[in-house]
């Protein structure tokens, strides 16, 4: 398909769908973690928003890295 979207126009996307679309991910539905291991890792990255991007990301994107840094600090510090 070809579209064509007048300059000024606001365009929006939802997370959800990307991660769903089999075009780009294959058996999406489908727990694979080695999917991240292989040479088009890199290319997937682009599609993964966990807390969005632009004007508006998630609030909490910053609450939720200090609390990531904090549990794998405590695990580092027992081991």
């Amino acid at each position: 398909r070809e579209w064509a979207i007048p300059t000024g126009t606001a365009v929006g996307m939802t997370a959800m769908i990307i991660r769903q679309d089999p075009t780009i991910f294959s058996e999406p539905f489908v727990f694979q973690p080695e999917r991240w291991l292989s040479l088009d890792a890199a290319q997937l990255r682009m599609y993964v928003l966990p807390f969005s991007k632009g004007m508006r990301p998630c609030l909490g994107m910053h609450l939720v890295q200090a609390e990531i840094y904090l549990a794998l600090a405590a695990i580092f510090r027992r081991f």
